[in-house]
């Protein structure tokens, strides 16, 4: 029964419950390996105490304090000085940790290897070369086609002007034919309308001629016969 709802309580979880178990995961990860860490350097340093504090160490200590002959104090306090600074070493590298690493680590400074930097330069110098020449590559197609367009433009304007050049040359010859034309019915006009007054003048002239001979005037009045 318990197994029963276990299983319905796992098939039922939302994705966020599996997000916050991973989570916590992570966390009590970290937290072990922090705390073996600590542990290591404790059990180090405990190590160290007990070995300090054994009796044969406390026997090489008394005697090395055991003072010789003939020895003088400030001789005697370098040679203190200096077994104390011998003794404080082990403390340092039985943590695991250089003393410069340890320092720098406790001083929050990140050390930066000089290979990464490397890569790092020229990760970013290789990318920057191959966004230009994409980007010269997109530049020399888009001046290929806007010179392309501009050819063309051109080629349009010359036909279109050429059109209307013939069309305007069309458009005055048919006028000057047109002109012509009227021009044409205007002189035949006036050559016809001299030759009705030629004939009309001569009959007139005849008539006139007849009755300086008989002396009589014709009855009918002559006029000019509407054009």
């Amino acid at each position: 029964m318990e197994n029963g709802l276990n299983q319905r309580r796992v098939s039922f979880s939302s994705p966020q419950s599996h997000k916050e178990t991973r989570d916590d995961e992570f966390v009590t990860a970290v937290a072990a390996a922090t705390f073996s860490i600590y542990s290591l350097e404790e059990a180090g340093i405990l190590d160290l105490k007990k070995i300090r504090d054994s009796p044969k160490f406390s026997k090489n200590q008394s005697i090395a304090r055991q003072p010789s002959y003939g020895e003088t104090s400030k001789e005697r306090a370098f040679r203190e000085e200096s077994r104390t600074r011998e003794g404080a070493l082990p403390l340092r590298s039985s943590s695991g940790i250089s003393s410069i690493g340890g320092y720098q680590k406790q001083k929050g400074i990140i050390i930066h290897n000089k290979n990464d930097k490397a890569k790092a330069e020229a990760w970013e110098k290789a990318k920057l070369q191959r966004i230009q020449k994409r980007y010269e590559k997109m530049k020399l197609q888009i001046l290929s086609w806007d010179g392309e367009k501009r050819i063309q433009a051109k080629i349009q304007m010359e036909r279109k002007k050429n059109e209307m050049d013939h069309q305007r040359e069309n458009v005055i010859e048919h006028y000057k034919r047109k002109i012509a034309r009227l021009d044409m019915i205007g002189q035949r006009a006036i050559k016809e309308l001299e030759d009705q007054r030629r004939k009309q003048e001569l009959k007139v002239k005849e008539k006139a001629n007849k009755i300086k001979k008989t002396g009589r005037v014709p009855v009918t009045c002559f006029c000019f016969k509407s054009l």
